[in-house]
């Protein structure tokens, strides 16, 4: 890697004095620039703190950029984009916005397999690792009257989990898109109360990283879950587990 791009021959750097200014090229811009032949020398020794490659910082983050960025289109509306290749090679699909992500996400997706969160990936394992004979659905859009979507289901026992993150009780998006995603809370409990379908909320919200929300769920899943598909597998059902009804799941 070149420390800089002297305008002048090395060996005559000494003629000149400690203070004088030495004119170098920016590896950025190309725009001729001066350093005091003090700082020439120290870079010309090799010190890290006096590589003088660029006329100033901003080019040095340029510069950066265009070795670590590339640029490419956004999958949905075709606007020219930068991103890290690192990304880039990480995702199969790349958007300039979160609103292109979600209109292509809805566009190309297909019917009850929506985007799945971490922790309803990990709540199927843990069901399908003890209940390997019963079907489970995730995602589905047949359950419900209105094709709302359940996280998961299962049909044997007409069972259904919804997973609620903090989309389901904070503001992220705004007031108005929280008030319409728990009233599609409010609906699914409603329908599935109608069509005799045991609703399960999980409330993940509190959980701030995946360690502590794995943690809960394996807390929840053992405590709260699986004795309830026990109880339904052996048609033995407390007072307190209603079929229609809904259990709400907290920390």
């Amino acid at each position: 890697m070149p420390l800089m791009d002297l305008l002048i021959p090395v060996h005559v750097v000494s003629t000149y004095k400690s203070r004088e200014l030495l004119p170098l090229k920016c590896e950025h811009c190309d725009k001729i620039f001066y350093k005091r032949k003090g700082d020439v020398v120290m870079s010309l020794k090799g010190h890290p703190d006096f590589a003088l490659r660029f006329c100033s910082l901003m080019c040095h983050h340029l510069h950066r950029v265009k070795i670590t960025h590339v640029e490419l289109p956004c999958e949905q509306c075709g606007k020219a984009m930068v991103k890290q290749k690192s990304w880039v090679k990480g995702n199969k699909h790349n958007f300039c916005s979160r609103s292109c992500s979600a209109t292509f996400q809805n566009i190309h997706k297909t019917l009850g397999a929506g985007r799945k969160s971490k922790s309803e990936v990990y709540l199927a394992e843990l069901i399908r690792a003890d209940y390997k004979n019963f079907e489970l659905l995730e995602n589905s859009r047949s359950i419900l009257p209105s094709g709302l979507e359940l996280d998961l289901f299962l049909p044997a026992f007409s069972l259904a989990i919804e997973l609620n993150g903090p989309l389901h009780s904070l503001p992220l998006f705004g007031v108005e898109k929280l008030r319409l995603i728990q009233d599609k809370d409010v609906k699914k409990q409603v329908e599935a109360q109608a069509v005799g379908c045991t609703l399960i909320v999980v409330d993940t919200s509190p959980y701030k990283y995946w360690p502590e929300t794995k943690r809960f769920l394996d807390r929840e899943y053992k405590t709260n879950i699986k004795p309830l598909i026990q109880a339904l597998l052996t048609k033995k059902f407390s007072h307190t587990w209603i079929p229609g009804g809904e259990l709400r799941c907290k920390n």
